[in-house]
């Protein structure tokens, strides 16, 4: 019970700051549209700032585990390819609705809402390395993987090499890859990082946890929920169970990675999908269906994401 009040003082916490987001868009508390400003600063800003700070501090030799990247990723791709086939032959639904599906299933939202956690629990220091992994799998793997399959549904006309272009292009701007290309560059040269970019980097990282989760529960405001039962009932089990569940077991059959990225990988695979999923999925006609897929598996990761911290307290 004591590990248990122990998990709960570390999350409560999270999902408050979630709900004084919702609450605080949908009373008009914020002004309309806030919340998308604030969710753009905690992307474009705040987030890359705590990686570059967190990366470039470690040795690159402490940076890359192939062993942990390799089981992270393949348990991510699994949880992908089994939603994504089941969907596929199973519901005969199409290439596009069937690669987000796929996506909502192992992409988690591992910066908005896991960095803050984890931090709490292992410290800033513990998860640099597993987070800047699983990023690393989510981006260059699971995302373009995902845009490459819903771009091929009824586009015949385009090559496989102009799609995977159209596909890893908007990734290259992306300022949290740049910050952990930047981050690793910086420690693997062993470059001193100026005084003053250290200071402004740190006071962008600071805003980063409450910035994130406030604007995450603005983002929940009027999402139309409608006749979305069917995606609701496969890609959030698929999500919060499964793909935990997938992730575990690829790190035992591993055998080889630390306990302690263990517990970060578990955790994390039980998070909600990525907050940004929706806009993901407006790029194929289904932002709506992925928003309403969001709403009910953000207020259900507070169990998933107990009882993972939970039972790697336990067992591992």
């Amino acid at each position: 019970m004591n590990e248990l009040l122990q998990v709960l003082s570390v999350t409560l916490p999270i999902f408050i700051l979630v709900a004084m987001g919702f609450l605080a868009t949908k009373k008009e508390i914020l002004p309309a549209g806030s919340n998308k400003a604030l969710a753009a600063f905690a992307v474009n800003f705040a987030l890359p700032a705590i990686l570059f700070r967190s990366i470039s501090a470690k040795p690159m030799s402490e940076l890359f585990q192939a062993d942990f990247f390799l089981a992270y990723g393949a348990g991510s791709l699994a949880s992908y390819f089994i939603v994504y086939s089941f969907a596929r032959l199973v519901l005969k639904e199409n290439g596009k609705r069937c690669a987000m599906w796929g996506l909502g299933s192992s992409l988690s939202n591992t910066l908005m809402v896991g960095l803050p956690i984890l931090t709490l629990v292992y410290g800033p220091q513990a998860i640099v390395t597993p987070v800047a992994l699983m990023v690393m799998v989510e981006t260059f793997i699971i995302l373009p993987l995902s845009m490459i399959l819903a771009e091929s549904s009824g586009q015949a006309h385009k090559s496989f090499t102009q799609k995977v272009v159209d596909s890893f292009t908007p990734l290259i701007r992306n300022p949290i890859i740049i910050a952990i290309v930047l981050g690793a560059i910086v420690s693997l040269l062993n470059i001193p990082v100026p005084d003053v970019l250290s200071r402004i980097v740190d006071m962008l990282a600071v805003t980063v946890s409450g910035v994130a989760l406030v604007a995450l529960g603005g983002m929940l405001v009027g999402v139309p929920m409608g006749n979305m039962l069917k995606p609701v009932m496969i890609v959030i089990p698929a999500k919060l169970v499964m793909h935990p569940l997938l992730v575990t077991l690829a790190f035992v059959l591993v055998g080889t990675i630390d306990v302690t990225m263990m517990s970060i990988g578990i955790v994390i695979a039980s998070a909600s999908m990525f907050g940004i999923f929706p806009i993901i999925a407006a790029r194929f006609g289904l932002g709506s269906e992925a928003a309403a897929i969001v709403v009910p598996a953000t207020i259900l990761a507070f169990f998933s994401l107990n009882a993972s911290l939970w039972l790697t307290g336990l067992y591992l």
